[in-house]
């Protein structure tokens, strides 16, 4: 028999179904965007946690007859850790950023209706955990968009959200928290800040500790 073995870098094992090899995302740092917000918005539910992990539909989750289920179960347990982002930023998704001279991105707003529509969303954002994903979405939309097109269009930039949402989570959150904090340093005319600010990550990525505090997919 076959043995499979899950580690903190990953698991081995390829589970199936109806023949077909299972996906599965296995850590924080393999999550997108989209998959880091339901899984800190997620109840105690491990139907709707396997179906965040795999992109497989909940009701087919419910009546499906998987081979090494076990190995997806083990997979999820990467919920109760602490996610650690990244201090630094050079990407997000397949995007490079521009760098400085000391190897560290630093925005420099050339569009004024660029940075105005990110002045917009930062306003308009509404307290809560999933405001603040999506205005993390929409400010690497409006950011990303001019650094691909070469000019900025608040269409395009629009269109191009739901890309960022399927981008891994350790990009956007902390490229979103970085224009939050350059938004504010801005609008407010305080202190420069830096991208090693002294908000603390919980607050920064919106994860509340208690949420998964000893949780475990059953």
């Amino acid at each position: 028999m076959r043995k499979t073995k899950a580690t903190n870098q990953g698991i081995t094992g390829i589970p199936t179904l109806n023949g077909k090899p299972i996906k599965i995302t296995d850590s924080w740092a393999k999550c997108t965007l989209r998959q880091y917000a339901r899984i800190l918005s997620l109840k105690d539910d491990t139907i709707e946690l396997i179906s965040i992990l795999t992109g497989l539909e909940y009701d087919m989750l419910k009546k499906a007859k998987i081979s090494g289920l076990e190995t997806i179960l083990v997979a999820g347990n990467f919920i109760r850790t602490k996610p650690e982002f990244p201090t630094t930023i050079t990407k997000i998704g397949t995007y490079k950023l521009p760098l400085n001279s000391k190897k560290v991105f630093d925005i420099h707003f050339e569009s004024l209706a660029q940075f105005e529509d990110m002045r917009q969303v930062m306003v308009n954002t509404k307290e809560g955990f999933a405001e603040l994903m999506e205005s993390y979405a929409n400010y690497c939309a409006i950011y990303l968009q001019k650094l691909r097109d070469g000019e900025y269009d608040d269409d395009k930039a629009k269109q191009m959200i739901s890309e960022v949402w399927e981008m891994p989570a350790f990009d956007v959150i902390p490229a979103g928290s970085f224009f939050l904090i350059r938004l504010l340093t801005l609008s407010n005319g305080t202190k420069k800040n830096s991208q090693n600010s002294n908000q603390t990550q919980d607050k920064r990525t919106g994860r509340r500790s208690k949420k998964h505090s000893g949780r475990t997919p059953r």
